[in-house]
Parts: C-alpha cells; structure tokens; sequence
C-alpha cells in the first residue's frame, strides 16, 4: 500500500471514526434485541409448557388419552410450537410411557427429561425444548415436551438487522460526504500553499505569494507563510547587497593576502633558519652535557688514581733509600746477617704495596677507559650486564665515597646481553648524578636501588631512590628538555631528556616515570635483550 496523501488521511479517518461510532452503537443494540426476543420465546415456550401441565393433569389422573390428546390440539392455535408430548410417569419403577402427542415429534431429538420439579428450557439447533412436570397432589405424575421453532424470532431478528445496517450505511454516506468536503476544504488551500512554496524554492523568488481564500485556521496559515515570504524577501535583497560588499571585501582581502603572504614567506625563511640555528645549539648543550659528564667523570677519577699512585711513589722512593743504605753496608764490609734479613723483609713489603697501589690504579684505569670509551661511542656489543654495572659504579666511586649514600644492585648472574653499553653506562650516571645533586639534596644518607630482571619482552631496570622525589609540576614534562627545579643552581634539565632519547633511540626501548613509591622515584626501563639489526650477534653473545 502506498503512502497516503494529507486528503486521504482525513478521508479515511473520518470514514473510520464514523464506522467505529456505527458499530459502537449499533452492535450493543443488535446484541439486546437478540437477548430479548430470545427470552420472550422462553417466556412463552414457560408459558405453553406451564399451561399444559395443569391442563393435562386430570387426563393422567384418570388415565384419559382421549382428554389429553384434545387439549393438545389447541396447539394448533400457535403456529411457532411444532410438537407436544405428554409422558405418564410410572409410580412402580419410574419409567416414563409416552401418554399423548401432537404434532412432528421427530422434528427435534430427544433431549433428557429433567426429572425435578421446575421448567427445564433448552434450546436445540433453531427450537426451544421446554420440559415441565405434572404435579399431581404434590407429587409429579408425568411430563409435558414441549417443541417451538425459533423461526419468527430470527425473522424479527433480521429485520432489526436490517433497519440497523440500512441506518449505517446512511450515517457512513453522510460522513463520507463530510470527509470529501472536509478534503476540499482544508486539503485544496493547502495544495497552493505547497505548489507556491515549491515554485519559491526551486526558483528563489520571493515575490510569489499563496492566495487567501478563508479566514479559518487554514487562511492564518497562508498569511502567515506570506508573511515569512515578505520576510525572506526582505532578507534576500539584504543578502544580496552583503553579497556584493563581501565580492568588493575580498578582492581587496585577496590583495592584501597576496601582501602578506610575500611577508610571511620572508618571515617563514628567517624562522627556519632559526629553527636550524636552534637544532644546531640544542645538539651542542646535548654534546656539552655529554662531555660535561664525561669530565665530571675524568676529575673524579684523575683524583681517585692520585693516592695509589702517591702512596706507590712514596713507596718507591722508601724502597730506594732502603736499598742505598743496604749497599753501603755491603760494600763497607759492616752488612751483617740480620741487617741484610731485615732490609729483604722491608724492601719485600714495599714491594708488595707498590704492586697493589698499581695493581688498583690499574684497574680504575682500566674500568674509567672502557666506560670513557663506551660513552664516546654507540658500537653495539656482547657484553655481561652485572659486569658491567660494576664497572660503571666503580667509575662512579669517586662521587659516591664522598657521601654517605649507599647503592644496592641486584642484578643476576650470566645476564648477557647484545646492545651498545655506552648508551647504559650515560643512562646511569645521569640517573645515579641527578640522585646525588637533585634528589638527595639537603640529605646525608641516601639508597639507589638498581634492579635489573629479564621477563618475556626483554631486559627491565627499574631504578629506586629514597629522595625528596620530583615535584608534581614537572611530572608529566620530565623527559621534556630544558625542564628542570634547579636552573638556579646550574641545572641545564637536559639530563632525563638524554635519558629519553638514548633508552627510546639508540637501545630501541622505553622508560616511563612510575607513580607507586612513597618517597622517591622509580624509572622503569626495558631495552630488547638483542638490538634491532644485531641478530647475528646473538650465538657470539650467549644469551642466557
């Protein structure tokens, strides 16, 4: 079914309140005539029924079929009863013998005779069957049957029908009528009022206007769309006038872009170079900060190498005198046995104390080369990670035994990885340096915790420290560069952007800044086991 027109819809809604209003009305009416022709049968059929039980009553008393038979001949006088049987009850065994009968009584089937003492009506097919006892001094003695068609009910009942149905259709004629001048009444203005919109929307003139033909609710509808029609028009001739000053503004606006656009150029130029210029100081304070690690790391090794070898010097020159004096002994002939036994167990001591003070130079000469030269360098090698922690805690020494701070490490045995070790040794001595100048300030003992463990996804160095921790502010802008609390001081907040970039750029990994300690801070690091690109490295490196 199609989509119904404005019209349609009243028609039909019309039609159906009316049709609704017909069957609301006639269908209860229909329902009562039918109740009450019904009951006026069974009235009559109880009337009939009644009149012959007391009629025949002396017949079964004196066993008159003659007398019985008569009086239901007068039967004949209501045309609706089709039969009548009179039954005579036997008082021996309470059988029922049929006594006399008028009429077809086979018309209606046999129905069972309600042996009690009141009218039993029922209603079989199109007839009534009314059964009602003979009494008899008290007692019941027979039974009246009693048969009467329905027919003159029905034909009653249908001519009701048909006087209703006939003043239906006459009420839906008129409410057809009234619809379909309703439908012209409301729907035809508002056809022009919809033909004249179409015709002001595809051609945008708001000169046209819808013609008033009632004033009703439909004619304040077609002057107030008039009235929006002046509106419009109104505004359009006003649009069309901002129209040509906007075409006026922007060739003038093109010009004046043309101009700035050629002044934007010049400016776009001085920017990138100052942007290049930027770039190229910002890698200098990096390197500067780099190198600035590296020197603080220099003096404070130069420093420590300083007593072993003063004390070897010292040694050494002990050693001389004590060698001097035993050969001018020897050679003057005064060198005795226990002279010579004494100068051998002195000479022997300081000996041995000159070896251990080299020997330590040595190795802090050792372990400051490999970690200068690591932090010079980004090569990618196999190297022990507990090792190596060592090693670069040992260059770190010299900053450490100057305070009462304690490092802890936890790192397991056998962790070897393939990675550029330079890269971790700047990341903990900038993380162990800002401990030691940001965190630990105003404090006398400090611990540093580095925990290194290997899960599923690679290498994972979490760093602790007890410190005051990092303020707030700061916090979500610490791997930033230039962002530091202490530029009074001489903070460049370079060291945890350096940080970022060598875990995220040169060991591929990631670091992020934990908020789940109550003091302190703790950086979570993780840097694959094996660098990208440096797989054939891994048989060589024997990762455990």
């Amino acid at each position: 079914m199609g989509k119904l027109t404005f019209g349609q819809k009243i028609f039909f809604s019309i039609l159906s309140v009316a049709f609704l209003c017909v069957m609301l009305i006639s269908g209860p009416s229909l329902m009562n005539t039918a109740k009450h022709f019904m009951q006026i049968a069974s009235d009559q059929a109880r009337t009939d029924s009644l009149m012959l039980a007391t009629m025949v009553e002396p017949a079964l008393v004196f066993e008159r079929e003659d007398m019985a038979q008569g009086i239901l001949e007068i039967l004949q006088q209501s045309p609706q009863v089709i039969s009548a049987t009179v039954y005579a009850l036997n008082p021996l065994d309470g059988s029922l013998n049929t006594f006399a009968n008028y009429g077809d009584a086979a018309a209606v089937p046999e129905v069972e005779l309600v042996t009690s003492s009141t009218t039993h009506i029922a209603r079989v097919g199109g007839h009534l069957v009314a059964v009602t006892p003979v009494m008899s001094s008290g007692e019941i003695i027979g039974y009246i049957r009693l048969v009467a068609s329905l027919a003159t009910i029905n034909q009653h009942f249908q001519q009701t029908l048909l006087y209703v149905g006939i003043a239906g259709g006459v009420a839906l004629l008129v409410a057809g009528y009234l619809a379909v001048a309703s439908r012209r009444t409301i729907v035809r203005p508002i056809k022009d009022l919809n033909a004249v919109s179409r015709l002001v929307a595809e051609t945008k003139d708001y000169g046209k206007r819808a013609k008033v033909e009632s004033e009703d609710e439909v004619g304040d509808l077609i002057m107030s769309f008039n009235s929006m029609l002046d509106v419009l028009q109104e505004y359009d001739r006003a649009r069309w006038e901002k129209e040509q000053e906007i075409l006026q503004l922007n060739q003038d606006l093109e010009r004046k872009v043309n101009e700035r656009t050629m002044e934007l150029q010049q400016s776009m130029t001085v920017l990138s170079d100052t942007v290049e210029n930027l770039r190229a100081t910002q890698g200098k304070l990096v390197e500067q900060e780099k190198m600035a690690s590296l020197g603080s790391l220099v003096a404070g090794v130069a420093h420590e190498i300083n007593t072993p070898i003063g004390v070897g010097i010292t040694a050494s020159s002990h050693l001389s005198q004590s060698f001097r004096e035993l050969s001018e002994k020897f050679e003057s002939g005064r060198l005795t046995k226990r002279d010579f036994a004494e100068a051998m167990g002195e000479m022997k001591e300081t000996v041995q104390m000159i070896s251990k003070n080299l020997e330590r130079s040595a190795a802090l000469v050792k372990s400051f080369k490999m970690v200068a030269v690591d932090q010079s360098s980004d090569d990618v090698r196999p190297f022990d990670v507990k090792e190596y922690f060592d090693s670069v805690l040992m260059s770190l020494n010299p900053k450490l035994k100057r305070t009462r701070h304690r490092v802890r490490l936890e790192v397991p045995d056998d962790l070897t990885i393939v990675s550029s070790p330079g890269a971790l040794s700047q990341i903990i001595t900038n993380l162990v340096m800002n401990s030691l100048l940001h965190g630990f300030e105003d404090m006398e003992s400090g611990e540093i915790i580095m925990r290194v463990q290997r899960d599923a996804d690679g290498l994972v160095f979490d760093y602790f420290d007890n410190g005051k921790g990092i303020a707030e502010s700061i916090r979500q802008r610490i791997f930033d560069p230039f962002v530091t609390t202490a530029r009074s001081k001489g903070g460049s907040g370079l060291g945890t952007h350096i940080l970022y970039n060598l875990v995220t750029q040169v060991l591929s990994g990631t670091v992020v800044l934990l908020n789940d300690t109550a003091q302190g801070v703790h950086f979570r690091i993780r840097i694959p086991l094996t660098a990208p690109g440096e797989t054939d490295n891994v048989a060589t490196a024997g990762v455990g």
